[in-house]
């Protein structure tokens, strides 16, 4: 899974919220493990959830209205 845009709510999975200010205009890997594959996913403006292949849920961005968990 590869995530780009700007990352201020921690949207693009990277392990943190830093913003420089700019877009991210190439896609950046996502570690969710190495033997793991994304079955399903669902995005929104800050916040991004995966379904994998193990059946486990991993959600990550601002969670304002709990959306992420």
């Amino acid at each position: 899974l590869a995530c780009w845009g700007v990352n201020a709510e921690g949207q693009l999975g990277q392990g943190n919220m830093t913003n420089t200010g700019d877009w991210l205009y190439s896609p950046n890997a996502v570690d969710l493990g190495t033997t793991r594959k994304v079955v399903d996913l669902a995005v929104g403006v800050a916040h991004t959830c995966v379904i994998l292949d193990n059946g486990s849920l991993m959600c990550w961005g601002r969670n304002g209205y709990g959306q992420v968990g």
